[in-house]
C-alpha cells in the first residue's frame, strides 16, 4: 500500500501546485496582484515535475518487481540473471 499512498499523495498536491499557478495567471491576466512572482512560480512548476518523476519512478520499481516475482515469463528471467551471475562468480574464482 506504500505506492497507493504515495500516488494519493502526489496526485492531491500537484493539484494543489497546478490550481495555484492556475489562479496566479488568472489574476495577472485580470490584473490583479499575482500570488506569487515569477521565481516562485517556477519554483511551484519544478516541484510538481520532480513529484511527478518520483511517482513514475516508484510505478516502475513496483512494475518491475510485479513482473520479476508474479508472472511465469519474470521468473524464467530471474532465474537465468541468476545462473549467470553465478557462473561470472565462478569463472571469477578460478581465475
Amino acid at each position: 500500500m506504500d505506492f497507493a499512498g504515495l500516488a494519493r499523495d502526489v496526485a492531491y498536491g500537484v493539484q494543489t501546485l497546478l490550481e495555484l499557478l492556475e489562479t496566479n495567471e488568472l489574476r495577472k491576466s485580470n490584473m490583479e496582484a499575482p500570488l506569487m512572482n515569477a521565481c516562485d512560480a517556477g519554483n511551484l512548476e519544478r516541484l510538481a515535475i520532480t513529484s511527478l518523476k518520483v511517482l513514475g519512478d516508484s510505478a516502475e520499481k513496483l512494475q518491475t518487481w510485479a513482473f520479476k516475482c508474479h508472472t511465469p515469463e519474470g521468473r524464467a528471467e530471474e532465474a537465468r540473471d541468476l545462473a549467470l551471475s553465478c557462473r561470472k562468480a565462478q569463472e571469477k574464482t578460478r581465475s
